[in-house]
C-alpha cells in the first residue's frame, strides 16, 4: 500500500543535499505515488483511519510504518525534541486536565468555550489555563476555533477518551505514581551495574516511597493510586483480546469439569476486582462450580458487586493455597507472571502445582509469549516497565518453559492469538500427569485464534 512505498522509497539525503536534490527526492515520492500531489497523499493520509480500523494487524502496520518514516525524515534535532522535549509533556498537560476537569468541562458543555469559561468552570487561574489549552491543542487533545475575534475551544476524540473510566484513571495512575520511578532508573541501573533489580523488593518503588522490603502492589496499597490502578487494569483487560477468544475454554475446561456446585471451576490468581471472572462466568454460563478471585486483601476490598457464583479469596500466592481453593478445574493468571523474576515466578508456580489435583486440574498463564526476533515495540517497552517496578519480565517460550519445569510442571500448549499484540495463552499441568491433556502428547504450539476457527 501506499505507505509502505513511502517509507521503502523516500530516503532523505545526507546533511549536505540541496534544495533542488530535496525537489527530485519529491518528485520521486510523487511517481512513486503515481504523479498524485502532495494535497492527494494528505486526502489518502486522512483516508486510513477508516480502512483500518476493523483490521489490528493492518492498523498496527501502518502505525509502525509511520513511525519507521518519521524517524526516516526527521533530522537529529528533530528526534532529541520529539522523544525527551515534546512526549513528556503530552501524558503531564493531559493528566493536568483531566485533574482539574477540563476534559469534562468541555464534552459536557452544548458549545465551544473560551479560555476565561474554561478556567472560571474549572476554578483554574487564567493565565495557567490559556498556556495549558495551547499546549494541549498542539496535539489535537482540544480543538481551537476562531470566532469572531475570541478564541473558542471544543472536544476532539481525543478529548473524550480522557471522559471514560480508562482515560481518566490512567493518567494521574501512570504519571504520578509511575513516571517519578522512570525518571529514577537510568541513575538506579548505573549504580548497580546494569543489571536487572535483584527482587520485586529492590527497585526505585522502594527507594522513593523510603519503603524496603515491599513489592510495587504492596506500595500502590498505601498510596491514593490504588482506586485508579483497579480501574486502569480492569479497562485495560477489556482493551485486549479476551483470552477467551485465543482458548478452546468448552473442549478443554467444561467439558470433563466436576458438575458439583460447590466444586471450584476457576480461580483467577491475582485477579483484583475480578473483572476477567466476572466476564468469564458471563461468557460461560454452563461452566459448573464457583468462580474465585485470589488476591491480596487490600486487592479483593476493591471487588464489589461481584456476581453470584465469583466469589473474594483474600490470599498472598507466595503461601500455600487454602482448602477453598485447592483442586480447581484451572488455575487462571493474566499479566501476574511477568510483575516477577524467575525465581520468584518458580515459587509462585509451585504454590499452584501444589494446590492443583493431578491428572484434572490446569494452569493457565495469559501473557505474552515475546518472539525472539521483532518483537512488538510495546511488548519491548513493557519488558523495560516490569524490570523496573517489579524486577519482572515479559518472558520468550524458553524463559517460560524454565520457570514451569522448575516449579513441576508440564507446559502441555501455547495457544497464540493471529493479531501481533494480544497475549497468548501457555497452557500447564502437572508433570507426569498427562491425562489433563485430553489426550494430547507432549508440549507444543497451536497458533490459534478460537474466534477464527
Amino acid at each position: 500500500m501506499a505507505t509502505a512505498v513511502v517509507t521503502e522509497n523516500f530516503k532523505p539525503q545526507g546533511k549536505g543535499h540541496t534544495k533542488t536534490q530535496s525537489r527530485v527526492q519529491l518528485e520521486g515520492l510523487r511517481d512513486a505515488l503515481g504523479t498524485q500531489s502532495l494535497e492527494q497523499l494528505r486526502g489518502m493520509i486522512r483516508t486510513l483511519p477508516g480502512l483500518v480500523k476493523d483490521d489490528d494487524n493492518l492498523r498496527q502496520d501502518v502505525l509502525n510504518a509511520v513511525g519507521q518514516l518519521q524517524a526516516e525524515i526527521e533530522t537529529p534535532w528533530d528526534t532529541i525534541q520529539r522523544i525527551f522535549l515534546l512526549n513528556p509533556w503530552y501524558g503531564v498537560s493531559i493528566t493536568i486536565g483531566v485533574n482539574m476537569g477540563l476534559f469534562r468541562t468541555l464534552v459536557h458543555s452544548a458549545s465551544p468555550l473560551s479560555a476565561r469559561e474554561i478556567a472560571t468552570k474549572c476554578e483554574a487561574d487564567l493565565n495557567f489555563t490559556q498556556r495549558l489549552l495551547r499546549c494541549l491543542n498542539s496535539f489535537n487533545a482540544v480543538k481551537q476555533f476562531d470566532t469572531y475575534g475570541e478564541l473558542v475551544f471544543a472536544p476532539t476524540n481525543m478529548t473524550r477518551t480522557f471522559t471514560t473510566p480508562m482515560g481518566e484513571a490512567c493518567p494521574p495512575f501512570i504519571t504520578e505514581f509511575f513516571h517519578p520511578a522512570w525518571l529514577k532508573f537510568p541513575a538506579k541501573l548505573r549504580g548497580n551495574g546494569y543489571k536487572p533489580p535483584p527482587s520485586g523488593t529492590e527497585t526505585v518503588f522502594n527507594d522513593i516511597y523510603n519503603m524496603p522490603g515491599k513489592h510495587v502492589w504492596e506500595i500502590l496499597a498505601t498510596t491514593p493510586y490504588i482506586a485508579d490502578g483497579g480501574v486502569f487494569m480492569s479497562q485495560y483487560n477489556a482493551a485486549h483480546k479476551h483470552w477467551t477468544d485465543v482458548y478452546p475454554v468448552n473442549q478443554r475446561l467444561v467439558e470433563g469439569a466436576d458438575k458439583d456446585p460447590n466444586s471450584i471451576f476457576m480461580v483467577d490468581i491475582g485477579g483484583w476486582t475480578g473483572s476477567v471472572a466476572i466476564s468469564t462466568c458471563e461468557k460461560f454460563p454452563e461452566a459448573p462450580g464457583k468462580f474465585m478471585v485470589l488476591d491480596l486483601p487490600s486487592a479483593v476490598a476493591s471487588a464489589s458487586s461481584l456476581p453470584p457464583r465469583v466469589h473474594p479469596c483474600a490470599h498472598d500466592f507466595f503461601k500455600p493455597y487454602p482448602a477453598e481453593v485447592q483442586g480447581a478445574r484451572f488455575y487462571f493468571m493474566r499479566y501476574i507472571s511477568h510483575d516477577w523474576n524467575q525465581d520468584d515466578l518458580v515459587a509462585i508456580l509451585t504454590n499452584i502445582r501444589i494446590a492443583m489435583k493431578p491428572g484434572y486440574s490446569r494452569l493457565l498463564i495469559n501473557d505474552w509469549v515475546v518472539p525472539e526476533k521483532n518483537p512488538h515495540p510495546f511488548m519491548c517497552s513493557q519488558d523495560l516497565t516490569m524490570m523496573h517496578l517489579a524486577g519482572g519480565e515479559e518472558r520468550s517460550e524458553a524463559r517460560f518453559r524454565d520457570a514451569i519445569t522448575r516449579a513441576g510442571l508440564q507446559l502441555s500448549n501455547i495457544f497464540r492469538p493471529r493479531d501481533k499484540i494480544s497475549e497468548s495463552v501457555v497452557e500447564c499441568q502437572v508433570a507426569g500427569n498427562e491425562s489433563a491433556d485430553a489426550g494430547v502428547k507432549g508440549a507444543f504450539n497451536v497458533d490459534s485464534s478460537v474466534a477464527d476457527s
